[in-house]
């Protein structure tokens, strides 16, 4: 630490370009921290699912959906234990830039199979005789200033109302449901399949897609195939998969976000190592008759380079610890549109792990350099 004063001295030897460096390393660390976050919520999503759970599909796409008369089938194929159905409504509230997760489904059944979703009893009970009532979760609830009683309208983008021909639906709420701890739901509003197929203008008799719960998730591969078996050489052959495989398709229906991510990621590092890699090895060619003196007076080649290698530390990792401190301290914002976890520690270490290569990567070619350096030749600015 004895030459801690050195090391400072010529990170600062030109004030402006280490200036504008650590704002490089600093914004590129926010970049990478806010990433990872996208990255672990998805990952958190997908870990989140239950592996006894089986979606069936249509082969031919969830627009297409498949005949309510299919429930008892699946229900009969052994190691199915429960058998629900979801139909998605793709409703907005006030205005299509307010999308709401709204589904429509068979009350009681439903929640038997997502038992992570909380009702009381006495809203299940007010939900099975309310016509067109709808239970909302608590988070959209308090989004929107939702109460039990209220009367709210629905557009939906998709279904039309047989009555009248228009696509703006009423539903009074009757419920708030809350999430067992540590789970999630992408379900914000549920109805009545009932009240929504008997009052909706075409599909009628039809489900988007059934849940099926089975009794032992190892056997999850086989329940599905057998599902698939029974509805093949049909007009609605199914496509079954759990609901990890169900959740990654979803993501992958909007791109590989994964690799979108790395690939960001890496573009913006290595841009990151030749420029911080410029700026020391100009810092190191412009010092070199200071290197000189230093090596007259005693110090040997591999303590100055060890010199070089510290400061590239000190620009490196100040800047990037900078960096994620800042995405710490703003993935709040990210947890709220996203129900994403805290920010992983390994984003942290990892984030500082990277910054040590970084400086050592970017150290390496101006050490190579002063190793060369023949002291009478840089004394005489040669």
């Amino acid at each position: 630490m004895k030459h801690y004063r050195l090391i400072w001295a010529g990170v600062w030897s030109d004030s402006t370009r280490t200036a504008y460096t650590l704002v490089s390393i600093f914004a590129a660390f926010v970049l990478f921290g806010m990433l990872q976050g996208i990255t672990s919520a998805f990952n958190h999503a997908v870990a989140q699912t239950h592996l006894d759970r089986l979606y069936v599909d249509s082969r031919f796409g969830v627009a297409k959906g498949l005949p309510l008369a299919a429930l008892g089938k699946i229900e009969r194929v052994p190691g199915v234990t429960r058998v629900t159905h979801s139909s998605w409504f793709g409703g907005s509230y006030q205005d299509a830039r307010q999308p709401i997760f709204a589904l429509a489904v068979d009350p009681q059944s439903y929640l038997d199979v997502y038992s992570e979703l909380l009702l009381p009893k006495d809203q299940v009970a007010a939900w099975l005789k309310t016509r067109d009532g709808v239970v909302v979760s608590r988070k959209i609830a308090e989004r929107y200033h939702w109460k039990i009683g209220d009367r709210i309208p629905l557009r939906s983008s998709i279904w039309s109302l047989k009555s009248d021909g228009t696509s703006v639906w009423s539903f009074q709420v009757v419920g708030i449901f809350d999430v067992q701890k540590d789970r999630r739901t992408l379900s914000e509003l549920l109805l009545s399949y009932a009240y929504f197929d008997e009052a909706r203008q075409f599909k009628n008799g039809t489900v988007g897609w059934y849940i099926a719960q089975i009794a032992d998730p190892a056997g999850s591969a086989q329940v599905a195939d057998a599902i698939d078996a029974a509805f093949a050489n049909s007009s609605d052959e199914t496509l079954t998969q759990n609901e990890q495989e169900k959740a990654e398709a979803m993501l992958k229906q909007h791109g590989d976000i994964d690799m979108a991510i790395h690939l960001i990621i890496g573009a913006v590092f290595f841009t990151l190592l030749l420029l911080t890699g410029n700026t020391m090895m100009q810092s190191v060619r412009e010092r070199v008759p200071e290197f000189a003196v230093l090596k007259t007076i005693g110090y040997s080649t591999t303590m100055i380079s060890l010199i070089v290698l510290c400061e590239a530390m000190v620009i490196c990792i100040g800047a990037a610890s900078l960096g994620l401190l800042c995405a710490w301290l703003f993935y709040p914002i990210l947890q709220g549109a996203t129900d994403a976890p805290r920010m992983p520690a390994w984003v942290l270490i990892g984030g500082v792990l990277i910054a040590m290569l970084l400086a050592i990567a970017t150290a390496i070619p101006s050490t190579e350099r002063l190793r060369r350096v023949n002291v009478v030749d840089a004394l005489a600015g040669r």
